[in-house]
């Protein structure tokens, strides 16, 4: 047995310098199991989605996101130690994952959404904020393009709904009609107003000031 094993061992062809040289050129040559890998990672990279919520840091940026098309946009306004905000901003993402464009890792658009949406920090953007007129946190406003602002209201988490009804009215609306809402919404305002006003003065003339001894005037308690 051991005759036939030192027979064998003499049968195997050495593997001399020429042999070594070409078998290493042979290994460079083709492409080996860790270089596919790397292609197929590549790929994967650029076909994985990035969350298609634009981050806003200037007036200028905030203007130019406004007029860039004419699909319906919303943009959240948050602070960044707000609690409600942060519980808001799950929900938020997760509706522009389902309705808002789609790129890749190389933020390249894959697929153009029905929706844009865009968040502005109000630490960071105060005066832009306060010119917006931003009093509450979170809020939201919806626009378009060619008809203007739909929409402007504080949005809590619990309140996300109303945010859902209302992009999913809009939608289904023409320009033309987006323009009547909004003529019927500022009527509704100014009716509001004129109510409010009427019964603060009604509340005045149910309850007179009184004059006392003293010359100081006091609100009568009924």
């Amino acid at each position: 047995m051991a005759q036939s094993q030192l027979s064998q061992r003499s049968n195997r062809t050495p593997i001399n310098d020429k042999s070594k040289s070409l078998l290493h050129l042979n290994l460079n040559f083709f492409p080996i199991g860790s270089e596919k890998k790397e292609e197929e990672k590549e790929e994967k990279r650029k076909t994985e989605k990035t969350l298609p919520v634009v981050h806003i840091e200037s007036e200028d940026e905030y203007h130019k996101f406004l007029e860039e098309d004419n699909r319906l946009c919303v943009i959240k306004f948050y602070a960044s130690w707000c609690k409600s905000c942060q519980k808001f901003g799950v929900k938020f993402r997760h509706l522009a994952t389902q309705e808002g464009d789609v790129f890749n890792s190389d933020n390249q658009l894959v697929q153009s959404g029905r929706v844009r949406f865009a968040e502005i920090e109000f630490g960071a953007n105060t005066k832009l904020c306060r010119s917006l007129k931003i009093k509450r946190l979170p809020s939201v406003h919806i626009h378009k393009g060619s008809v203007g602002q739909l929409a402007a209201f504080p949005c809590g988490p619990s309140k996300f709904p109303i945010l859902e009804s209302k992009l999913d009215s809009f939608l289904g609306m023409t320009d033309e009609e987006l323009k009547l809402e909004i003529q019927n919404k500022e009527f509704s305002d100014i009716t509001d107003e004129i109510g409010s006003e009427l019964r603060k003065e009604n509340k005045k003339l149910n309850n007179p000031a009184i004059e006392s001894s003293t010359g100081a005037n006091f609100t009568s308690n009924r």
